[in-house]
């Protein structure tokens, strides 16, 4: 499955990004941009700041629900966690 097919399924229901770069310990996103157009995934800091831009790419599904990301661009390969959530009343 391509990154930009896993984006446009799941991200309208993400309430928190994971990643871990390089078997390090995950940083939590919980604020980004998806821009479909260019094929880009902007994940903010808390302060709304840049954190990552995470390119076009390829992913596989890994049994315990996160995904491993690859692309030709840096970062090459991570690990991502999708929480899902919703509004509740």
């Amino acid at each position: 499955m391509t990154f930009h097919d896993y984006l446009s399924k799941n991200l309208s229901n993400t309430v928190m990004i994971t990643v871990a770069f390089d078997d390090k310990e995950p940083v939590q996103y919980n604020h980004w941009n998806w821009f479909h157009q260019i094929g880009q995934l902007h994940l903010l800091n808390d302060d709304y700041t840049l954190g990552h831009v995470l390119h076009s790419g390829s992913i596989t599904e890994n049994s315990d629900g996160s995904i491993t990301y690859t692309s030709n661009h840096v970062p090459k390969k991570c690990v991502m966690n999708f929480y899902f959530g919703g509004v509740t009343k």
